[in-house]
C-alpha cells in the first residue's frame, strides 16, 4: 500500500480534533488528578492548565471548522421570464408619477 492510495476525509480529522480539544478542556478545567480504566491523568499546576486550555480551544475551533460542510456558492440563473425590452428608445427607468410624464 502506497501513501498516495490513502485518503483522509477532512470531516473525520475535524471530529478527532474536536474530541482531543474537548479532552484537553476537561483536563484544563478539572486540573487533572483523576483516574479512569484506560488512563491516569496527574494533577497539573495552574500555569500548564492555561496552556492546555488554549490548546483545547484551538483544537475545538479547528475541528469545528473542518467538520462543517461547505456549500458551494451558486450563481442564480438569469430570470428567463423577464420580458425583453423591445423598445430601444424607451428610457431604462421610466418615471413613476401620477398621471404626469415626468419630463
Amino acid at each position: 500500500m502506497s501513501i498516495s492510495s490513502i485518503s483522509i476525509d477532512i470531516g473525520n480529522v475535524g471530529i478527532i480534533l474536536v474530541v482531543i480539544g474537548a479532552v484537553s478542556l476537561l483536563v484544563a478545567l478539572v486540573g487533572g488528578g483523576f483516574h479512569t480504566k484506560w488512563t491516569d491523568i496527574p494533577k497539573i499546576s495552574p500555569i500548564p492548565r492555561v496552556g492546555v486550555f488554549l490548546f483545547g480551544v484551538v483544537l475545538l475551533v479547528f475541528g469545528i471548522v473542518l467538520s462543517t460542510p461547505v456549500s458551494p456558492k451558486s450563481n442564480p440563473a438569469p430570470n428567463s421570464n423577464a420580458p425583453a425590452n423591445s423598445n430601444s428608445n424607451a428610457p431604462a427607468n421610466p418615471p413613476h408619477g401620477k398621471g404626469k410624464s415626468g419630463y
